[in-house]
Parts: structure tokens; sequence; C-alpha cells
């Protein structure tokens, strides 16, 4: 025994963004997001207790169900990962992205993205941090690194 596969951490749960660490305008700025688009999200403070996050996990099969702060966005999002399978599309704060390549490392997932509408690539951690939350850090194609973390919500 002993595996890889014992490190796996757990995401499962019902999440909300409690706090947003780095600068997310240059990151949107980096990524190409118009400027009203970018200050929508600021005056939506990054979706800080707005955004929520809804996992179930049954090994390498990831379903996350996000409700975004965007207006543009009705309903739920929803997005199935299957770490080292193939490509999935889903809907992100940066519009549509597709998610090329996915891999745990230890107890943190990498995935690699490419933004739909800029072909801009995008690389995600997602990782459960020391204080507990889920954490999810996006790295723009130029570097720069923001950090969302998710405490559980309370039932």
């Amino acid at each position: 025994g002993g595996g890889a596969a014992d490190a796996r951490p757990n995401f499962a749960g019902d999440w909300v963004l409690e706090e947003v660490e780095g600068d997310c305008d240059a990151f949107l700025v980096d990524m190409q997001q118009a400027r009203y688009v970018r200050y929508m999200a600021k005056m939506l403070k990054y979706g800080l207790g707005k955004v929520a996050l809804r996992c179930a996990q049954f090994g390498d099969d990831l379903v996350f169900t996000k409700t975004m702060a965007d207006p543009r966005q009705i309903g739920d999002v929803t997005a199935r990962i299957c770490v080292g399978a193939g490509p999935v599309e889903l809907q992100d704060e940066i519009g549509k992205i597709t998610v090329q390549t996915t891999r745990w490392e230890g107890e943190t997932l990498y995935l690699r993205c490419l933004a739909e509408d800029t072909k801009l690539e995008v690389s995600k951690r997602m990782f459960v941090d020391a204080a507990g939350r889920f954490s999810e850090e996006m790295t723009s194609c130029k570097g720069t690194s923001i950090k969302y973390h998710f405490r559980r919500k309370q039932c």
C-alpha cells in the first residue's frame, strides 16, 4: 500500500469564497478581458461571499457546481473533470475555457487551460490550504498569480 492515490485531498463539500489574494485586475488585463468586465468584477469584489462552489469527488472524478457573482451568468455552471482524461470545456470567471491537461501532484491538482476567445493560456492549481480551505490558484499567460480561498459552508 501507501501509493500516490492515498495522498488525494478531499475537495468534496459546499464552499463559499471568503478571500481573494493577489492583483485580480492585473490578472484580467493579462487575460485580455474587456474593461467593462474588469470594472464589473471589481464592483462585485471579485465574488467575495457570493461565489459558491459545490464539489462531489469520486477518486479522480470531480464534479464542480459553481454559483458565480457575474450577472451575465444565469444559473449555476457545472464542470466535470476526470483527472488524466482528455480536454473538457467549462465556464469560468474569464469566460469559456478548455481544460487541456489535468494531473495530481501530491495533494495538488494541476490544470492547464486555454481561454476560448483569446487562446491565451492559464494554469490552475487546486488544493486545500493549511487552514482547511479549498483554494484555487490561477496564473495568467504572463505569470500574474491570484488565489481564491473558499471556506466550508456551515449547514
